[in-house]
């Protein structure tokens, strides 16, 4: 998993190099807009770009190098293969190795049910509060009206 930072980073070296679609470049180009962070690791990216261009032709390598390199390839012993391990030697392993992001991924999805859950809670009780005010409102209409239309009262016109 990448973190944010991570991601912003690879987006920021591809836009300086031109190597983003153009669907990915506008929406960099947006986030580039609101965000100070990106606008820096872009220009330090154009900016090393731009070096590496001057100085990529100026020096090549020294004359002796190729003669060099076959004299020490040539006077070091040859090394044998070792045989690598089987694949089902490699099973268990990757097997703990995605058991392992399942539970990751499991606590992540977890934490997020648990807020969303208490998030819900939190609703469920704010209707509940505002049922209970709307009931306590209407029993007290209620009393009134009981009260008006009670056969004891006696009725004055003015």
């Amino acid at each position: 998993m990448t973190t944010p930072a991570e991601k912003l980073q690879e987006l920021a070296a591809a836009y300086a190099l031109g190597a983003l679609d153009p669907d990915e470049a506008k929406a960099f180009e947006g986030l580039l807009a609101t965000s100070p962070e990106a606008a820096r690791e872009v220009a330090a990216y154009r900016e090393v770009g731009a070096l590496l261009a001057l100085t990529a032709g100026a020096a090549g390598p020294a004359a002796d190098l190729k003669q060099r390199v076959m004299d020490r390839a040539t006077s070091q012993p040859v090394l044998r293969a070792v045989p690598r391990r089987p694949a089902a030697s490699r099973l268990p392993w990757l097997a703990l190795a995605a058991s392992l992001v399942a539970v990751v991924g499991l606590t992540v999805t977890g934490r997020g049910l648990r807020r969303e859950i208490a998030e819900q809670r939190a609703a469920v009780a704010a209707l509940r509060d505002t049922l209970a005010h709307r009931e306590a409102r209407l029993a007290a209409r209620e009393r009134e009206l009981d009260a008006i239309l009670d056969p004891d009262v006696s009725l004055i016109r003015m």
